[in-house]
């Protein structure tokens, strides 16, 4: 948490992204499970970070990951959950928001007891660099001298 603080403080644009092992207590995810720990709000609230997943306006979709709560292998809504996060610094949230930045989680692809893939789905951000004047980003080639 130092460390995001610091580097937030140092004008830095921070991306603190993982799995976290808690669900989030600054975004409900689809079931609104509520955090046991402190752990993403210390982080969060170290560097003024704001959870992507705000930026997914369909609850329904908020979820990254799934656990056999059921014990029966079955893919059920109340066993699905956000316990992996990425939380970035306002200006790159603003980013996101902005032109053709975007945050969604990645749910193409099937899972339970018997595939082959993770048990986490991934989150897709992009951000609209163009809209920033901290970048010098243009559309002019660029020669080699």
């Amino acid at each position: 948490a130092d460390m995001v603080k610091d580097e937030v403080n140092n004008g830095n644009l921070v991306i603190a992204t993982g799995d976290f092992n808690d669900f989030a207590s600054s975004v409900c995810d689809i079931n609104c499970n509520q955090p046991i720990s402190s752990v993403e709000s210390i982080v969060r609230t170290a560097g003024g970070l704001i959870n992507v997943a705000q930026g997914i306006s369909n609850v329904n979709e908020r979820y990254a990951s799934w656990y056999n709560c059921n014990n029966n292998c079955i893919v059920a809504n109340n066993c699905l959950s956000m316990i992996d996060h990425v939380l970035v610094s306002d200006g790159l949230y603003n980013l996101m928001q902005s032109g053709t930045g975007s945050v969604t989680i990645d749910h193409g692809f099937e899972n339970g007891c018997d595939t082959y893939y993770s048990d986490h789905w991934p989150y897709v951000i992009e951000f609209d660099l163009t809209a920033s004047k901290m970048f010098n980003i243009t559309n002019s080639k660029r020669t080699r001298n």
